[in-house]
């Protein structure tokens, strides 16, 4: 091979590598694919969720995050992995407390997301390190009602009835048994047969 020869081959070469470069580059940088990355493990995070599987269901949603930070729903689905992961077997406090950062990002980036109040609850009331814990609680599911109800029931917990009998054991430990029994009625209004308030209801009596 001549010199004049290899010397267009190299520069035809060196063109491609830079048209190359050029082009990872920029879709490594590029927003919508990112944002169509975030959403597709967002997806796959739920559908492990729902399927049981909270270690797997834990990684979606971090790979979620580390395609977009801003998905609000990716944190709280973030929250509900690790309260699940850490009440599988033997309670783990850590995870609860990480759980408890995932729900309060997940209502940074949007307040109306009804369901990390739901699960900021359920953070609050497994923490339950101070009786203020509960009454946070109590707040939270008060917020919950109050926010967008398109993001609730989506798992764990299938009724507002269900959100009155997590309300009702929160005010019965932080000492104020009357409101609890209020709730309790109206978890059964909603539902006679929700067997979170039946139970509670035969605790507190």
């Amino acid at each position: 091979m001549n010199k004049e020869l290899r010397n267009i081959l190299f520069l035809r070469f060196g063109f491609i590598l830079v048209i190359i470069t050029v082009f990872m580059s920029s879709c490594a940088d590029d927003p919508q694919l990112d944002r169509v990355d975030a959403e597709q493990n967002l997806r796959t995070g739920w559908l492990e969720y729902n399927n049981g599987n909270y270690n797997a269901a834990l990684l979606s949603f971090e790979r979620a995050i580390s395609f977009d930070d801003s998905l609000s729903d990716a944190h709280n689905g973030l929250g509900y992995s690790l309260l699940s992961a850490s009440s599988s077997s033997i309670f783990n406090p850590q995870l609860a407390l990480k759980a408890l950062s995932a729900f309060q990002e997940a209502i940074r980036l949007d307040e109306t997301n009804a369901d990390a109040w739901v699960g900021l609850a359920n953070a609050l009331f497994l923490r339950r390190t101070d009786p203020s814990d509960f009454k946070t609680a109590v707040q939270a599911l008060d917020n919950a009602l109050k926010a967008d109800s398109t993001s609730l029931y989506r798992h764990d917990y299938n009724s507002e009835a269900d959100i009155h009998a997590l309300k009702a054991i929160c005010l019965y430990y932080a000492g104020d048994v009357q409101s609890a029994s209020v709730e309790i009625k109206s978890a059964l209004e909603i539902d006679s047969k929700n067997q979170q308030a039946l139970a509670i209801q035969k605790f507190i009596q």
